[in-house]
């Protein structure tokens, strides 16, 4: 990482005031912080696929493009009608 958002008393930084403070904060990729829960599979809908299991997540985006991490994964949800036995 290089020093230019590092202030140093006397030395002119054309990203920092004289206090050291971002001048424009826009300049930076800020990672937004948010506790995402896990997505809850309320209803079915119809589809295509025939078998098989899906799971879902998401992730949040600003305007600017910036964006969180991804969710936790929901449980996993069978896209079968018939019986589903563990063992």
């Amino acid at each position: 990482m290089d020093d230019k958002y590092v202030y140093v008393s006397g030395k002119e930084n054309s990203y920092l005031d004289g206090a050291g403070n971002l001048k424009n904060s826009s300049l930076l990729d800020i990672q937004i912080s948010a506790l995402l829960t896990q997505p809850e599979v309320t209803s079915l809908g119809g589809g295509q696929l025939k078998t098989g299991m899906v799971q879902y997540s998401y992730q949040l985006f600003n305007t600017r493009g910036s964006s969180t991490n991804f969710s936790p994964v929901s449980n996993a949800i069978h896209l079968t009608t018939s019986n589903v036995s563990t063992g």
